[in-house]
């Protein structure tokens, strides 16, 4: 039998700032999107989209792109890279 591999999740090497939206920044609101995606074997992000957010629609876009522009090390199944479904929940605290 082959010897077994490490087996562990994936995780986020890097994690992009997410750009504060203007609209949002104006109207000093602050608040929350939790975003759901999946990183690939090789570390790509894939299928992200917002499961919940507060205010609705306000941070979404710009949770996204925070996501999709982090950078990740694949999940390892037996010491062979994998893909895996993650959530983050990206802040926005208006003046902090």
């Amino acid at each position: 039998p082959k010897a077994a591999g490490i087996t562990r999740g994936a995780k986020m090497t890097k994690a992009a700032s997410a750009q504060y939206p203007l609209e949002a920044a104006r109207n000093q609101t602050s608040g929350y999107a939790v975003v759901q995606f999946t990183v690939t074997s090789t570390g790509s992000v894939t299928g992200a989209h917002v499961v919940s957010s507060s205010p609705r629609r306000a941070f979404e876009q710009a949770a996204i792109r925070a996501v999709e522009q982090s950078t990740y090390e694949p999940a390892l199944k037996d010491g062979e890279p994998t893909s895996a479904v993650l959530q983050r929940r990206v802040d926005f605290n208006f003046g902090g």
